[in-house]
């Protein structure tokens, strides 16, 4: 008898628990998307300029996720902040590093495990460059 309890609590923990770890395993293998990266740099660019026009300077990423084209949007939720200048997104670490006293700013989005996944960059310029690391099959666009 004693041993049908055990089995049975066993069953029902490992049961209960099952909906966790598939959720789990399901953001782990969640990607940020080609056009999620895009949008978020585009954002980044439109709101750096605002913020230069505004402050005579640029911001690092913890400062930027609080102007209004990301505070409280989808665009801004979900980022798991490192540090000032670095987050974590759908398997992606997001940069934006500002250098020369906020004069210019550098923002990266790349894929946390390395190999042939495409990487996103911009800068002060506007302008979105889109990269795969070298020795990699052309990706489908």
């Amino acid at each position: 008898m004693r041993t049908r309890v055990t089995a049975l609590i066993l069953f029902v923990a490992v049961v209960g628990a099952l909906p966790v770890v598939v959720a789990s395993q399901k953001q782990q293998t969640e990607e940020l998307s080609e056009s999620e990266a895009i949008e978020f740099l585009r954002a980044v660019n439109t709101a750096q300029l605002e913020l230069q026009m505004a402050k005579q300077r640029y911001a690092p990423l913890q400062q930027l996720l609080q102007h209004r084209f990301f505070a409280g949007k989808d665009l801004g939720s979900n980022i798991t902040i490192v540090d000032s200048n670095t987050g974590m997104k759908k398997g992606y670490e997001i940069s934006v590093y500002v250098l020369g006293e906020g004069k210019r700013f550098k923002v990266s989005v790349v894929p946390v495990e390395r190999g042939c996944r495409v990487a996103f960059f911009t800068d002060e310029s506007g302008v979105l460059y889109r990269g795969q690391a070298l020795g990699c099959p052309p990706s489908k666009e």
